[in-house]
C-alpha cells in the first residue's frame, strides 16, 4: 500500500472516477477504496497497451489501456479498461491527482 499511496498526491484537488461507480471519489474515499480493493487481492497481473503521455509544464496526462487479471476470495476477474491519469509535478516527482477508469466496450 505504501508504494501505491506514494504515487498519489492526495488532497483537496484529488479526484477519481473508477470503472465500478458513477460518482466522483475525493481523496479520502479513493484512498479507502484502493486500500480495501488491494487488501482483498490474492494475485494481480497487469499489462499496459497504447500508452501515451502528454506533458504540459508541471502537468501531464497519461492515457492507456490496462489489461489485468485479479484474483480475490470472490473469484477471478479479467478485464481491459480505458484509463486517463492526470499527474502533477510535486517536489520534483510526478504524482497522480486524478484517475478516470471506464469499461472498454467492444464495437459490434
Amino acid at each position: 500500500m505504501d508504494r501505491v499511496e506514494a504515487i498519489h498526491l492526495y488532497g483537496p484537488k484529488s479526484s477519481k472516477f473508477d470503472e465500478f461507480g458513477l460518482g466522483r471519489e475525493d481523496a479520502d474515499k479513493a484512498r479507502a477504496a484502493e486500500r480495501q480493493g488491494l487488501a482483498s487481492l490474492r494475485s494481480f497481473k497487469a499489462s499496459i497497451k497504447e500508452l501515451r503521455v502528454d506533458v504540459f509544464g508541471a502537468v501531464a496526462v497519461a492515457t492507456f489501456l490496462p489489461n489485468y487479471t485479479a484474483e480475490t476470495s470472490q473469484g477471478r476477474a479479467v478485464a481491459m479498461i480505458r484509463s486517463t491519469v492526470v499527474l502533477a509535478k510535486h517536489c520534483s516527482n510526478w504524482r497522480m491527482v486524478h484517475e478516470h477508469y471506464s469499461p472498454l466496450v467492444a464495437k459490434r
